[in-house]
């Protein structure tokens, strides 16, 4: 429950979030290569050290969140790694905060391949810049959408680094994931023949559900 959780969370918001970094980025605007950058970075960063800055933004005390939080007059805000009902919201802003630049940079190779004739006509008969997305941006996007979204389902259903640095599966177990249930049978436990079934478990699932995508 707690990846589908995740996988619910992540990849819908995950995408969203993508397709807009890379509408912004598709415009020829002074300094857009530099704001790419910054966009594309932290998916390239080593995820331990990214989970360690979260970690100190995090922080219940003297988190800079939690901070500009009772700056706003929040007496007490949330103890965000610490809470049951927050920590996996926290991973999941922290994902997307990661990956999002990395299928930025897929869906803006998917922009740039859309016909510019397409959008000049559709600016000839009237259309709206909305109607223009909603017509021709996102059906010509579809292969990109179907790539992106069965490559972070692939990967959200494989999370591991993010509940094992910042929260060690817990509070009370609410960050335990497939991946992290399947390396404490393995390698704390040694239980490695009921791990490496829970590993089909997982293979199967992540294998329909693609199928499932390919189909509609």
């Amino acid at each position: 429950m707690n990846t589908l959780y995740f996988v619910v969370g992540i990849v819908p918001l995950g995408t969203a979030a993508s397709l807009v970094l890379a509408l912004i980025c598709n415009r020829a605007l002074k300094g857009m290569t530099v704001f790419r950058t910054i966009m594309y970075l932290p998916s390239v960063s080593s995820t331990i050290a990214v989970g360690i800055v979260w970690i100190w933004l995090l922080d219940p005390q003297f988190g800079v969140l939690n901070y500009m939080l009772r700056s706003l007059g929040w007496a007490n805000p949330p103890n965000w790694l610490g809470s049951v009902t927050w920590a996996k919201p926290s991973l999941i802003l922290m994902h997307i905060w990661q990956y999002a630049g990395y299928y930025m940079v897929i869906f803006l190779a998917g922009l740039q391949a859309i016909p510019t004739q397409l959008y000049e006509a559709a600016q000839l008969d009237g259309a709206s810049k909305w109607q223009q997305f909603w017509r021709i941006t996102l059906p010509m996007l579809s292969p990109t959408m179907f790539f992106v979204i069965v490559m972070k389902m692939i990967g959200v259903f494989n999370i591991f680094e993010q509940p094992f640095i910042m929260t060690n599966g817990g509070p009370s177990g609410s960050t335990e994931t497939i991946v992290y249930y399947i390396y404490s049978n393995a390698f704390e436990w040694f239980n490695m023949g009921y791990a490496s079934a829970v590993a089909w478990v997982l293979f199967i699932i992540v294998f329909v559900l693609t199928l499932i995508q390919f189909k509609y």
